[in-house]
């Protein structure tokens, strides 16, 4: 795995790779969900309350995601994808998904 950007929380580290996905890490190294986007991650950053992913890719994606944890509050039960922007070069506008 090539990692190409990460973030962290209170609860774990997000990494993102260059094929697109994004993994979930404990300060422990267990790994505990990953998600694929689809293009090489450019930039994450996470909510405070480690609710909400913002994740940035080199094909001009800004995915929003919202991570619903279990009541261990830190198994992540679901990942749903919020909002999509996306901005292309000659472009005028950014487009909402």
């Amino acid at each position: 795995v090539r990692l190409s950007a990460g973030a962290s929380c209170s609860k774990c580290f997000i990494v993102g790779d260059i094929d697109g996905n994004i993994y979930s890490v404990n300060a422990d190294g267990t790994w505990n969900w990953s998600y694929h986007v689809g293009s090489t991650i450019k930039g994450i950053d996470i909510s405070k309350d480690g609710r909400t992913l913002a994740v940035g890719t080199c094909a001009g994606m800004l995915h929003l995601l919202r991570l619903e944890y279990e009541k261990d509050g830190v198994t992540v039960e679901n990942i749903t994808e919020l909002k999509r922007y996306i901005a292309w070069k000659g472009e005028n506008a950014i487009y909402e998904w």
